[in-house]
């Protein structure tokens, strides 16, 4: 963007006519904004809830390995905090 600016924009301000800009604004369609479409909101708000099931799919994941860790005996597990394993 900012090459843009600095040097796309004033080249082309010196080197078009009035009716190549005219020529350029008719063969332009409105797309809007495609950051802020309708379009970007439900393909963000299906990104989130995937992250979020995966989130809660890996938290049960960690609660199960810690539960099955514990139930064999695992010395790691629930170690008192005086250091012994």
């Amino acid at each position: 963007m900012i090459w843009e600016e600095r040097d796309f924009f004033p080249a082309a301000l010196t080197a078009l006519s009035a009716q190549d800009w005219t020529e350029i604004a008719s063969a332009l369609t409105d797309h809007g904004d495609p950051l802020f479409s309708e379009t970007a909101a439900a393909t963000s708000d299906a990104l989130r809830a995937h992250i979020l099931q995966l989130e809660q799919e890996a938290e049960a994941e960690r609660g199960s390995v810690a539960f099955s860790s514990a139930k064999a005996g695992n010395p790691r597990h629930g170690a008192e905090t005086d250091g012994a394993y």
